[in-house]
C-alpha cells in the first residue's frame, strides 16, 4: 500500500506516461493482492530503466485535414454543449486537444 501511494507523486510530478497505470494500481489500494504488487514493482521498473520519458506538450496550433466528424455526431446532431450560466469569463485562448497515435 506504501509503494501504492508514491506512485500518483510521479505522474503528478510530470510523469504523463504512467497515469493510467498509476490510476488502475490506487483502485486496489483498499485490498491489495500479491499480483499488485508485482505490477506495482514492474511499474518502478519502468520508471527505473526509462528515466527521461515525457510526454509533449506543444500549444502551436496544428491544422489538420480530412479528420472526419465524429461518430456521434450521426447520433446527436443537435447536441451542443451547455456552459453553467455562472462561469468565470475565460482569461486566455480555448484549449483544443489533439491527440496523435502512431501504431
Amino acid at each position: 500500500m506504501q509503494l501504492i501511494g508514491i506512485l500518483p507523486w510521479s505522474a503528478e510530478l510530470g510523469r504523463l506516461d504512467v497515469c493510467a497505470e498509476v490510476s488502475m494500481m490506487s483502485s486496489y489500494n483498499a485490498m491489495p493482492h500479491v499480483g499488485h504488487f508485482h505490477a506495482v514493482l514492474h511499474l518502478f521498473g519502468y520508471l527505473e530503466t526509462h528515466p527521461s520519458r515525457k510526454i509533449v506538450m506543444d500549444s502551436a496550433y496544428m491544422a489538420l485535414t480530412n479528420i472526419p466528424k465524429s461518430e456521434w455526431y450521426e447520433f446527436y446532431p443537435w447536441a451542443k454543449e451547455v456552459l453553467p450560466p455562472d462561469m468565470p469569463e475565460a482569461l486566455g485562448g480555448a484549449v483544443k486537444i489533439v491527440m496523435l497515435v502512431d501504431a
